[in-house]
């Protein structure tokens, strides 16, 4: 059998032996290391052979989740190891509700996962000597799992196309992802006129691109001064965060896109900046106060493909490109107060990221990790990339999962949820969408956000009011 190597490989014979890249190098650093971690909860208890079967094939498509990290000759390297111990990888966690004699049953499941994962960050980080990834399986009652993949191995979408890879769809009848259509045909007269507005927009974005440039290096000069309430962020990724989960319709997301024609993306920091001016409005220290002005990156997939085409490849058995290709939009956001519409938080979110969307900060973003490495060393890039993270208040992201529900060893996938442990920001939002819904992570510092219950339930209300206030102006027109 020839495995698909990513990364790099061509034969069965060789064991993997690839350089770290830069962008996976920065992760690896104590101060910067980032662990990418997703729950999966299953319809059906978990059964743990077929769950090693199914890992086990899931390590069989990619080389370097049998490989470990190794110095040779002062460079770093990815080493595949000739035998692949997959019990190694597997964690059980011990029933504690059973030890202490509480029914199973007596703490939500979302909140029990919730607590379990706020606990990764101060368990043992994930060891050189093993492959950089392991498998929590939680309590036989929860019906989950949590995978921990250091973020060196590769970013949330290659390594979300790598998961879903060993799942199957329902039904034949039924793809993984939606259909999004083909592409528009254009006459010879269209494209001429598209292509002189294209030359337009290159050079409109060269100018664009030097502005964000200089403003990012004006972002790791300064000290962060966002948000009268986030005193200093210097450690924040140490201290103990707290966790709480949304699920949100994505219809209801779609009916404010198509209202407004929006992104998902604009509606979802619209929605964020809503609940977070409401959050603030319930702090009588806070509610005095004038606007807060906070400093949010929105993290994008670089590579030009999404998850359905690196699956559509993966199954192809196409050589795939390995690593981190991110990159990331600034937003300088202010959290007004007393906006009546509550359309308008999605208005502005929309209008400032597509002011960044006509700049190539985000390719900038990824590229000038390459650029520092080789202009002035690893020192160097890690001061910068500690620096702007850092400097960050808010970090957002958002994965396109499946449209349709999938099974992984035989078990139908009921909701996935990821996190990041390690980010020094005061607030983390990730999204996830699969089957019609949108699964929300908020992952905040203890002592900035003591409640992030209420933080997402503010979200939660944000986005009802915007449905209604789209639903109203339906009627009116009428």
């Amino acid at each position: 059998m020839v495995r698909v190597r990513w990364g790099g490989g061509s034969t069965d014979d060789a064991l993997y032996n690839a350089p770290v890249s830069p962008s996976s190098r920065i992760f690896l650093r104590p101060e910067l290391e980032l662990s990418i971690d997703c729950f999966v909860s299953f319809e059906q208890q978990i059964d743990v052979a077929a769950v090693k079967e199914a890992l086990t094939s899931l390590a069989n498509r990619c080389s370097r989740l049998r490989s470990v990290v190794k110095e040779d000759r002062g460079i770093l390297r990815w080493k595949e190891l000739p035998k692949l111990d997959i019990d190694s990888l597997i964690i059980t966690v011990p029933d504690e509700d059973k030890k202490q004699g509480r029914r199973g049953d007596q703490d939500d499941d979302n909140a029990y996962i919730n607590r379990y994962l706020e606990t990764l960050p101060s368990m043992a980080p994930l060891t050189r000597n093993l492959p950089l990834w392991e498998v929590h399986v939680l309590p036989r009652q929860r019906r989950s799992l949590v995978l921990r993949f250091h973020h060196s191995l590769g970013d949330c979408v290659s390594l979300l196309a790598l998961l879903l890879s060993s799942c199957d769809a329902l039904s034949e009848d039924i793809p993984i992802f939606s259909d999004r259509g083909n592409k528009e045909q254009r006459s010879f007269a269209v494209r001429v006129v598209k292509r002189a507005a294209s030359a337009w927009r290159s050079c409109k974005k060269a100018g664009d691109t030097l502005a964000f440039a200089l403003e990012q290096n004006r972002l790791v000069a300064r000290r962060n001064e966002d948000l009268r309430f986030v005193t200093q962020t210097s450690g924040l990724e140490d201290r103990r965060r707290k966790l709480a989960s949304l699920v949100l319709r994505l219809d209801d997301m779609r009916v404010v896109k198509n209202k407004l024609n929006a992104k998902i993306n604009d509606v979802l920091v619209g929605a964020v900046s809503y609940g977070l001016s409401k959050y603030l409005e319930s702090k009588p220290s806070y509610a005095a106060s004038g606007d807060a002005k906070i400093t949010g990156k929105i993290v994008v997939n670089v590579r030009g493909e999404g998850p359905e085409d690196i699956l559509r490849s993966i199954r192809q058995g196409k050589k795939i490109e390995w690593g981190n290709k991110i990159g990331y939009f600034t937003l300088p956001i202010v959290v007004e107060k007393n906006v009546n519409d509550p359309l308008d938080y999605v208005r502005k979110a929309k209008d400032l990221i597509d002011k960044r969307k006509t700049s190539s900060e985000d390719q900038y973003s990824h590229g000038a990790n390459e650029l520092v490495t080789k202009t002035f060393g690893m020192e160097a890039l890690a001061s910068y990339y500690y620096k702007i993270r850092h400097n960050t208040s808010l970090i957002i992201s958002n994965m396109i999962g499946p449209s349709s529900p999938v099974e992984l060893a035989r078990n139908r996938i009921t909701k996935i949820g990821v996190t990041l442990s390690g980010l020094p920001a005061p607030i983390d939002v990730h999204m996830f969408s699969y089957d019609g819904k949108a699964f929300i992570q908020f992952l905040v510092a203890e002592e900035i956000i003591p409640d992030p219950e209420l933080l997402s339930q503010c979200v939660k209300e944000g986005l009802a009011n915007m449905v209604a206030r789209v639903m109203e102006s339906k009627v009116i027109d009428i």
